[in-house]
């Protein structure tokens, strides 16, 4: 018995594993994702999904991209599958330990006369047995079976919680992209309105400049286009804003939600440059892409070891007694102890076909994961592109829409003197009103690629200098 035991322990300490060593696939990327004499350090990438939304100073959007993220249908379905992951993580673990199980029974047996093995005269044909006993069963992980699966499992619990992550920051960024559309379809609203306005005011100026007979019905006429089309672009932009609305009543969980209206945008944040390249690794996908790859590279292990005899250890220890008073006497103790060897000797190539399988599986994963991460790059590099232009469009149009403020005023002074026509006051109306939309646009589209930069840096930056 001690040797047996020896022998077992030996066996154990001894127990190696046929998994390959996982190794991160390389991917050649710049250290940066521009150089410029500017540059300044970053430094690592942010943990999980950072608030990134908060950079915008928005109290109500704060608010409503937490709300999201706890109430969404989006992210409880995540939350329910990373549960599923972790219960799939302890069942693999649970094999690491032995099993133990109980057993209590008894049987009432009467035995037939007529037989083909006749009773012995004297011998009861009615027969009692109890038992109680304690089993359990273990297989001795020589080959890291057991570990590579309980690798696996683990390494898909990350996965999960990486998913999970990349729906989270998915839909944050989709809460700020609806808030911003709202702000700015608000604010086109708004200059809209006071171009209506103004396109008024002039109609009724050049009206009464005709009773006057200083203005022609050609002047009179040329005025209610420009105020129509107006009319009909209010229109428009008040129906974008009520798409608008209703898409982040969905993204909120509260369809039917009511925004109040509000003209100001909030200013981009800066972005430092020369950001590392290494800021990839705090998106949840690349992060999710390279846990599946492990949990493939330890799937291996485990088919690999089904190539090897598989050692199974059993034990069993209790009492058995006719009578239920004799059940726990020393003389009605029982136990049996046993090794059990099963070694595949032909299976027509099965196990290494399953071996070969999950080593492709392996590699289309590493190529995923390669794949991944030059998206990665190519959507920061993307976003830094955009919002490096959007801001010299930004302060270009802003340039144009004071020039243009300045032209109406000085057109509208020369109206009133009667030294130049009314329609110049029109175009000039025309062309600013333009110039004003433009540049709420080109404002919004440099906070839209701001947000894209957040996402596709996942979470954001911590910069110092």
């Amino acid at each position: 018995m001690m040797k047996f035991v020896v022998g077992t322990a030996a066996l154990m300490l001894s127990a190696c594993t046929v998994a390959p060593t996982y190794q991160r696939p390389s991917v050649k990327l710049p250290e940066t994702y521009q150089a410029t004499p500017t540059a300044v350090e970053a430094a690592a990438a942010t943990v999980g999904i950072a608030p990134w939304w908060e950079a915008l100073r928005d109290a109500q959007l704060n608010q409503w991209v937490n709300r999201a993220l706890s109430q969404s249908p989006q992210t409880q379905a995540a939350a329910a599958r990373v549960q599923e992951a972790d219960a799939l993580m302890r069942q693999a673990g649970a094999a690491l330990f032995p099993e133990v199980n109980l057993s209590v029974g008894g049987v009432n047996n009467q035995v037939t006369q007529l037989g083909a093995v006749p009773v012995s005269p004297g011998l009861p044909l009615a027969r009692t047995d109890r038992s109680v006993s304690l089993s359990t069963s273990y297989e001795l992980d020589v080959w890291g079976k057991v570990r590579s699966a309980d690798q696996a499992a683990r390494a898909a619990a990350m996965s999960s919680r990486y998913a999970q992550a990349t729906v989270q920051t998915t839909l944050a960024a989709s809460v700020v992209q609806a808030w911003l559309s709202l702000r700015s379809l608000d604010a086109q609203i708004a200059i809209t309105r006071d171009s209506v306005g103004n396109r008024q005011e002039a109609a009724a100026i050049i009206g009464k400049r005709q009773a006057g007979g200083l203005a022609s019905e050609v002047d009179v006429q040329a005025a209610q286009p420009a105020l129509l089309a107006l009319q009909a672009q209010l229109a428009d932009l008040l129906r974008q804003r009520a798409l608008s609305e209703n898409l982040l009543g969905v993204l909120l969980n509260s369809p039917g939600l009511t925004v109040a209206s509000q003209v100001a945008l909030p200013a981009a944040p800066n972005v430092p440059a020369g950001l590392p390249s290494s800021l990839l690794t705090a998106r949840p996908d690349v992060r999710d892409a390279e846990a599946q790859l492990m949990a493939a590279n330890a799937r291996i292990g485990l088919a690999r070891a089904a190539l090897f005899p598989a050692l199974s250890l059993t034990a069993a220890a209790g009492s058995q007694s006719a009578d239920l008073s004799n059940l726990f006497k020393p003389e009605a103790f029982t136990f049996s102890l046993g090794l059990n060897i099963l070694a595949p000797i032909f299976d027509a190539g099965r196990r290494d076909a399953v071996v070969a399988q999950v080593t492709a599986q392996q590699q289309q994963l590493a190529a995923n994961y390669r794949q991944t991460v030059l998206n990665a790059f190519r959507d920061v590099r993307d976003a830094l592109s955009n919002t490096e232009q959007q801001a010299v469009a930004e302060r270009a149009l802003q340039a144009q829409q004071q020039s243009l403020q300045a032209s109406v005023g000085l057109t509208q002074v020369r109206v009133n003197a009667g030294f130049v026509a009314p329609a110049l006051l029109l175009d000039a109306q025309r062309n600013l009103n333009e110039a004003e939309l433009a540049l709420v646009r080109a404002r919004a589209a440099r906070l839209a690629a701001s947000v894209d930069l957040f996402k596709a840096l996942g979470g954001g930056w911590q910069a110092g200098s």
